[in-house]
């Protein structure tokens, strides 16, 4: 014959070892000491992430977003969504391990990606999936000059007016 004993597991259990022990009129039959090892599992969570970020274009060294996130994480994604957060796309993923911190660095600072948003999500050993909230890239435009100042002749006491335009934030 055969027994099941059912419970709902509090993670204050996870550690705990469980036997079984059985009897009749002949004998008792216990399991092996530590041989039902509990391990409570909970979902992951994020709890950190870098705030938005605004830098020029073209910069030599992007930055980077960084994820902070319980040590159960087995996993880390890293989305991208290039409207407005309507609809995401898998950047990179990294299977994880006892870490609790990681660094995603921009591709670029190419003007491109002005407006696009980036997210982390974490899966672990349970459901759900933790997810961010999403980081904004604002690129700035660097300064382009698209009118030069023009020659100009004019009489020594005269007054000089030089332009020029430039676009760029």
């Amino acid at each position: 014959s055969s027994f099941t004993y059912t419970h709902t597991a509090s993670l204050a259990e996870s550690g705990n070892y469980y036997r079984c022990k059985v009897w009749n009129n002949c004998n008792t039959a216990v399991s092996g000491e530590n041989t039902g090892r509990l391990t409570v599992n909970v979902p992951p969570v994020i709890n950190s992430i870098s705030g938005d970020i605004s830098v020029c274009e073209n910069i030599a060294f992007p930055p980077g977003i960084q994820i902070g996130f319980s040590t159960n994480v087995k996993q880390i994604i890293i989305e991208k969504s290039e409207n407005q957060g309507t609809s995401w796309l898998l950047v990179t993923s990294s299977d994880l391990s006892g870490q609790s911190l990681y660094n995603y660095t921009l591709p670029s600072t190419a003007y491109s990606m002005n407006g696009i948003l980036f997210r982390a999500k974490a899966t672990g050993e349970c459901p759900p999936e933790a997810v961010s909230a999403p980081v904004k890239i604002t690129i700035k435009k660097s300064p382009v000059i698209t009118v030069h100042p023009q020659n100009s002749n004019v009489c020594e006491g005269s007054e000089l007016i030089l332009s020029c335009t430039a676009e760029g934030d």
